[in-house]
């Protein structure tokens, strides 16, 4: 697992995980017009047919193919409109998390042991200790980008986050 260590580096995972959501953005609105296209030239064959210019098989052989198109688009879109607005909110969520977790390792040195204490027991779930490395299982952590791009069912499958850190000789 890797761990920021630089406000660069916090700031290129932002910017990571802004562009993928500005990409899914994109996407949407390729696919609401492609969506609305679709359904203008449904409405013209349907006039058509109306009008007696268009005969029943050719109706029919015309709009099978723009309808299958229409039911695919009317399920992609609203799909990738939850995905994008989860990932605003995770990258909302995460921002906040960061500039919390920056302000308190600006206060660290001023906290005393007990705070210190409780601050580290409220995040760390468990602490397990091997013969070569030190592994620490977090209450909580921010989604990696990585992760922020998945589909939110497979964001959420795991309640906690593990670091490992080799065990000091």
């Amino acid at each position: 697992m890797a761990v920021c260590r630089s406000p660069d580096e916090v700031a290129d995972l932002l910017t990571e995980a802004d562009e993928t959501i500005h990409q899914k953005q994109e996407l949407l609105e390729v696919l609401i017009k492609e969506r609305d296209k679709v359904k203008r030239d449904l409405d013209k064959l349907y006039e058509l047919y109306l009008d007696d210019q268009l005969p029943r098989e050719g109706f029919g052989q015309r709009t099978a193919a723009l309808q299958a198109r229409f039911d695919q688009l009317e399920n992609e879109i609203p799909q990738l409109q939850a995905e994008t607005d989860f990932l605003k909110i995770n990258l909302l969520s995460r921002d906040q998390i960061l500039h919390e977790a920056s302000d308190l390792y600006a206060r660290w040195p001023d906290l005393d042991a007990a705070e210190k204490r409780q601050i580290v027991e409220s995040i760390t779930e468990q602490i397990v200790i091997g013969q070569e490395d030190i592994t620490i299982n977090l209450n909580y952590l921010p989604v990696s980008p990585e992760n922020m791009a998945k589909k939110p069912q497979d964001v959420t499958a795991t309640p906690s986050s593990t670091a490992s850190t080799p065990a000091a000789s």
